[in-house]
């Protein structure tokens, strides 16, 4: 969705598995849209994305700038492009990746928010604007999420916790809650 000098649009949403193993699929991929002022950053059909974990890095954007150092998606890259295992560690979703695809700053500073791609290009939105846009990417995932089939919950206790806490931590971060513990 266009968010005045921002866009942030996914395309093409999916899950990898088919069928009855679709049940067991627990990431949405999709190729995403993302260009900010004139920049493009990313572009479609050139990705395809895990579009879940990537809204939920987006989301904690909101509250935390995202830079090497200060990573909001350790393990894995903010425009993620796929999602091996997750888990919930003493207070933490994780989940890891293959550090693949894009991975740009997101810098805070009070009502501005800075994003640099890694050729240096850098450009700058206010917060409000961010945050429609995250906004709506999070809510068109959220949405195919409760279009599909009823999902297996993993059965191992790490898994199963990481999974529940991305939703937990999904849904406090949209309400501009903040996330605790299970």
């Amino acid at each position: 969705m266009d968010q005045n000098n921002i866009i942030l649009k996914i395309s093409n949403l999916h899950w990898l598995a088919t069928g009855k193993e679709e049940l067991d699929d627990l990431c949405a991929h999709g190729s995403v849209e993302f260009a900010v002022n004139n920049t493009t950053f990313l572009t479609p059909p050139d990705n395809d994305l895990t579009v879940s974990a990537t809204a939920l890095f987006l989301l904690r954007t909101l509250e935390k700038s995202h830079t090497p150092s200060a990573s909001v998606c350790e393990h894995n890259m903010l425009f993620a492009h796929c999602g091996h295992s997750m888990w919930y560690d003493d207070g933490n979703f994780s989940l890891t990746g293959c550090n693949k695809w894009f991975d740009p700053q997101v810098l805070r500073h009070a009502d501005l928010i800075t994003i640099t791609g890694g050729s240096g290009q850098e450009e700058t939105v206010t917060a409000e604007e961010w945050k429609n846009a995250v906004y709506a990417f999070a809510d068109e995932v959220k949405a195919f999420y409760a279009k599909a089939n009823q999902k297996n919950i993993p059965k191992e206790n790490f898994e199963k916790a990481g999974y529940e806490f991305f939703w937990k931590e999904w849904e406090m971060m949209r309400t501009n809650s903040k996330v605790k513990p299970l």
